[in-house]
């Protein structure tokens, strides 16, 4: 019967460089190649879809990628190193060509009869790996590791059956992670949709619950009849942030909430949630959406509307205008001011417009608030099984 046995990574794998690609070639527009870069690491390993760097310049089919390549990530900018030496499975994207960028590592598997790569995918996200790549990097504003270090690993290699089985229940997990992911954009994108077509091109129901455009309604000044002009001040209260400095966290139920949305969790909230939250300082004028009772740091305001239950409509509202964004981009010292946001002029829609939008929208909201709910369940027991599997602690059944 073959055991399980202790080996260092580089008897089993290798580990291939990216490419330097130049930067005269990179490109803001939408293209069919993509290099992969730091930014599509999910903290805990796995693949971002959201941050592309768009490429168009000269090809170099070796470093041209395939679906399921496991990658390895080998420069973390954060002070944390909060992605150094996670792995990441390749995705498929129609229409899209990945490439291997610097910094960036191809894992190639030896000899597949006796090592499979999805466990490997699995030892390079487990805890007692992530601390010796961490333990070993270089850098302090900017941490690196090398192939050298991440080969120098050494674990315990279970018989290539078990491999698999390990591999399935932890990757079974995360494609339903994924899977509540996607489900959760669609119904994102939907409630968008019925924004837009209301608030933006004027087609919300009348009180036959026709569309109030299409139908021919009433305009003054452009605007539908009933509705109004003036400002955020009108709308809207900005209340700031409370300072909560990392080290005075203890790590609870309650989301921490910085410009950039959730970045840890708290044993006491400042705010009954749900609720808006824009960053004031750094990602300024960010918008980020938060189910449940939360803790909003100083780097944020977070927003009280005038009127309670009209938050579902200025989540959207907030999240398609340009103007925070641009009033901070403007400023000289790159932040949020919140005297200048009430000055801005809005356009008010009548109430009933608004109620009805959020009456539409919050069954949407509340299936998004489920699979976010079971997302951080699957998120636990996966990292939960995760050491316990990888360690050969838990009994698999093939």
């Amino acid at each position: 019967m073959v055991k399980w046995r202790d080996v260092q990574l580089d008897e089993i794998i290798t580990i291939k460089h990216g490419y330097a690609f130049k930067g005269e070639y990179f490109v803001d527009n939408e293209t069919e190649d993509i290099l992969v870069t730091p930014g599509n690491f999910k903290i805990g390993g796995g693949f971002k879809t959201d941050k592309y760097k768009y490429y168009n310049g000269p090809q170099y089919p070796s470093f041209i990628l395939n679906k399921g390549d496991l990658l390895v990530m080998m420069t973390d900018l954060s002070k944390k190193g909060d992605t150094l030496g996670y792995a990441a499975k390749l995705p498929s994207i129609e229409g899209k060509r990945f490439h291997l960028n610097q910094r960036i590592g191809k894992i190639n598997i030896k000899d597949k009869t006796i090592c499979d790569v999805e466990f490997i995918h699995w030892v390079l996200r487990s805890r007692d790996y992530r601390n010796e790549i961490l333990s070993t990097s270089t850098g302090s504003t900017v941490k690196h590791t090398s192939p050298k270090r991440i080969l120098n690993y050494r674990f315990k290699l279970p018989p290539i059956e078990d491999q698999k089985t390990i591999a399935k229940i932890l990757s079974d997990l995360d494609e339903k992670i994924e899977l509540n992911r996607k489900m959760n954009q669609t119904l994102k994108t939907m409630a968008k949709a019925i924004y837009k077509k209301w608030f933006i091109d004027f087609d919300f129901p009348n009180k036959e619950g026709k569309p109030y455009k299409s139908v021919g309604g009433e305009f003054e000044n452009e605007i539908p009849k009933n509705w109004n002009f003036g400002t955020y001040a009108d709308a809207i209260e900005l209340h700031y942030g409370k300072a909560l400095k990392a080290d005075q966290r203890i790590f609870g139920g309650f989301p921490v909430l910085g410009s950039n949305g959730i970045v840890d969790f708290h044993n006491e909230y400042l705010v009954e949630g749900p609720g808006i939250v824009v960053g004031r300082k750094g990602t300024a004028g960010a918008i980020n959406w938060i189910d449940e009772n939360f803790f909003p740091i100083d780097t944020t305001f977070y927003i009280k509307p005038r009127i309670e239950n009209h938050k579902l409509y200025y989540y959207y509202f907030l999240s398609n205008s340009l103007r925070l964004n641009k009033m901070s981009s403007d400023s000289a010292v790159p932040g949020l001011n919140r005297n200048d946001a009430y000055s801005v002029e809005i356009v008010l829609p009548s109430g009933i417009s608004i109620e009805t939008y959020n009456e539409v929208v919050h069954p949407l909201f509340e299936r998004m608030k489920d699979l976010r709910l079971e997302n951080r369940k699957l998120n636990e027991i996966r990292d939960r099984l995760l050491p316990k599997l990888i360690a050969g602690k838990l009994k698999v059944n093939k």
